[in-house]
């Protein structure tokens, strides 16, 4: 549907009817600014869909390319801080301001929104991901829950202030079996996520051949960036993870070594290992799960190379999650992910 804006209150009939005849499962939204009425509602609250909000950026694709913000002030207000008020999830920059050919009867050339294609299909493959997680039963539905690991002193596993790692993570598990997610049972305890965190549980492998394949799938200046900096992978990879029927809880791995966590965590420069890369691509291609929840302190994938907002495919959070539904809930509060999504 064409509008000028969300707050045109002469559309509201017609969008709302549309809404409730074709009940969209998710919602593609290019309009910008906020739409909030009065009452703190909007005219889209009535699908009760997740709504992705799709960046017309105003700058110049090769601004947006060699930028490391990814969108200029203006973009960012109009099209992520001000959205985000109605609880829109900020997805990609699908166009571009460029200049047409001028026209040499009016000697003018206008600017006009120049698509992106690639941008534009990441938007459909999220899209469309979100639309499968509405309509898979819930007790199909798989799920990741990754907790955070940050280096500091003692007790900083899945850290977050104010918050009871282990005591979250069982809780959340217990609801999601309690609202007919497959928890494998329904009586998950702070102690069982407490093995997770000092390691005593199941590992999984993950053969050499199949993250070959993944990693081969990586746009070419990532291969060579993995390379340069870790070399080859040295074999297979394992992980500790806790399986809960279908909701797995691992640990997020560390970005590099051992001996370098501390001085690695924020390390907007260096790329992910190949652990790390294989781990969520694991979880991607081998588990095929629906969406992920990110738990505790921001992780890593916020601080991996790459552009702040409105990621390219050569930027390391996009590469490492692809087109996945996120959920970060950390604390009381519900965080922006550099991976274009927030949780409504």
């Amino acid at each position: 549907m064409a509008l000028n804006s969300l707050k045109d209150r002469l559309a509201w009939p017609a969008l709302e009817a549309l809404i409730a005849a074709r009940k969209p499962a998710v919602i593609l939204n290019t309009t910008a600014f906020s739409a909030m009425a009065e009452d703190d509602t909007t005219v889209l609250d009535g699908a009760d869909a997740p709504v992705l909000q799709v960046v017309l950026s105003g700058s110049a694709q090769a601004a947006w390319a060699d930028s490391q913000r990814g969108l200029s002030p203006a973009d960012l207000a109009m099209n992520v801080v001000l959205p985000e008020l109605d609880g829109r999830l900020l997805t990609r920059a699908v166009s571009f301001k460029a200049e047409a050919t001028a026209d040499p009867r009016l000697e003018f050339a206008s600017l006009r929104h120049e698509p992106v294609a690639d941008r534009i299909d990441y938007v459909a493959r999220l899209a469309a991901a979100w639309a499968r997680l509405r309509h898979t039963p819930r007790n199909d539905r798989r799920l990741a829950l990754v907790l955070s690991d940050y280096p500091a002193r003692g007790g900083r596993t899945g850290y977050a202030v104010g918050l009871d790692t282990a005591a979250s993570a069982a809780e959340i598990v217990n609801l999601l079996s309690a609202e007919g997610y497959d928890t494998g049972r329904g009586d998950w305890q702070a102690n069982d996520i407490e093995r997770l965190l000092a390691g005593d549980v199941d590992h999984i492998e993950i053969p050499l051949a199949a993250y070959d394949s993944w990693h081969k799938a990586l746009p070419a200046s990532l291969q060579r960036a993995l390379a340069e900096r870790w070399g080859e992978p040295a074999g297979a990879f394992r992980l500790p993870v806790l399986r809960c029927g279908k909701v797995l809880v691992l640990l997020q791995p560390d970005r590099g070594t051992m001996a370098d966590r501390k001085s690695g965590y924020h390390d907007t420069s260096c790329p992910p290992s190949h652990a790390y890369v294989a781990a969520y691509a694991w979880l991607r291609e081998s588990e095929r799960i629906d969406a992920l929840v990110h738990l505790g302190t921001h992780g890593t994938l916020e601080w991996l190379p790459g552009k702040a907002l409105a990621l390219s495919n050569e930027c390391w959070p996009e590469a490492v999650l692809g087109a996945l539904p996120v959920i970060y809930p950390s604390s009381s509060t519900i965080r922006a992910r550099r991976s274009g999504q927030a949780a409504a």
